[in-house]
Formats: C-alpha cells, structure tokens, sequence
C-alpha cells in the first residue's frame, strides 16, 4: 500500500506540474524573451525548483525567468514586484495576472565587485555590492554556459555583512560558466542597474 500511495502522489504532482505549464500556456501562447514571472500563488507544493525549467522546456527559451512565493518562507516585499513582468496566480484552476509596469532605473549603475573573480566549482566566493553593508540582496543575473544562456532573478540570495561582504558557496557540480549580474536590489532600496560578475571554471 505504502507503494502505491507513493506513486499516486507521484501522478498528482507531475499532474499538478504539467497542468500548470498548460494554464500559462492558454493565456500565453507566445512569451517575449526574458519575460520575467512571479507566482504569487499556485497550486504546486512548496519549495519546489522544477516549474522554472518546465516553463522555459515549453516555449524552448531559456531566457525566461520564474519565481515562486511559494519557494519562500515569508510574503516577498512588493518593493521586489518592480523586476518583473507580470505577477501571475492559479486559484482552482484559474488564471489571474497584473502586469507589472515596466522598470524606471534610478541613479548609475552599482558595481558588483567578486573575489576571486574566477572560482572553481564547490569554492566559496566574496562579493561586494556598491558601498552597501549590512543588508540583504537581491540580483537579476545571466549565466552564459557553452551551449545555453540563463537569465534569471534571485530573491533574497545573500548578505553582505557590516563590512560589506557576503561569502558565496558555489556547488560542487556546477558547470563552467560565466556569470553576470545585471541588476540589484539592497533592503529598503530600488532595483538598480549594476554591473559585474565572475567566472566558475
């Protein structure tokens, strides 16, 4: 029985995934690249990583960018919505988006700064944001790999401490690639154009 209960958990989540992607798809036969999206709510358990590939499998375009409250611990501060395109929910089955206004950038762009700037895979690496300390950060990223480009936003991905630093693990079985981050946002602040990034080799 525990067998059996297993794979029907199994079904209903490749179920729930599947009829996900079918739902974005009705309301978006088409998606810009580099559409960025935010789920405000849906129906797929949390802390689940897979919606993001599954979308970007299904309009073949690795340039588009997912997130999840549902991956979150806490309600994502508005103040975040700004880097994206459109904040989408599915509530028993239906479709419900905002588009979100498109980004006026404030101010220069914020130098990113990474040390060392070349970093095995499984190594930590240091970043710096600006002048900023004590604070956490967010990043709009693009990771260039030999054969694929990733775009992506990242909620919350570190702090930097009081002097300015944040430590990064990088995993151990990441793949070559070059990293750019292309835009940041530090708590209580806006989203701001930055430059900077570093290479995993």
């Amino acid at each position: 029985m525990h067998i059996v209960g297993t794979i029907v958990g199994v079904l209903v989540a490749i179920d729930l995934f599947f009829g996900t992607v079918r739902i974005l798809r009705a309301a978006h036969p088409t998606l810009p690249a580099g559409t960025r999206l935010l789920f405000l709510d849906d129906p797929l358990p949390k802390y689940q990583a897979t919606l993001p590939v599954l979308i970007q499998a299904a309009y073949r375009d690795p340039s588009l960018c997912v997130q999840r409250q549902n991956n979150y611990a806490t309600p994502i501060d508005p103040a975040e919505y700004a880097i994206f395109d459109y904040l989408v929910s599915i509530r028993d089955g239906q479709w419900q988006e905002q588009r979100v206004p498109p980004m006026r950038w404030e101010g220069p762009e914020i130098p990113v700064t990474f040390t060392p700037s070349t970093v095995e895979p499984g190594r930590p690496i240091q970043m710096r944001v600006g002048n900023y300390a004590d604070a956490a950060v967010d990043i709009e990223y693009r990771t260039t790999r030999r054969f694929s480009k990733d775009n992506g936003v990242a909620l919350r991905w570190t702090n930097i401490n009081s002097q300015g630093i944040a430590t990064i693990p990088l995993p151990l079985l990441e793949d070559p690639a070059t990293v750019q981050i292309t835009a940041v946002r530090v708590s209580g602040d806006v989203w701001r154009k930055a430059h900077g990034g570093f290479v995993i080799r």
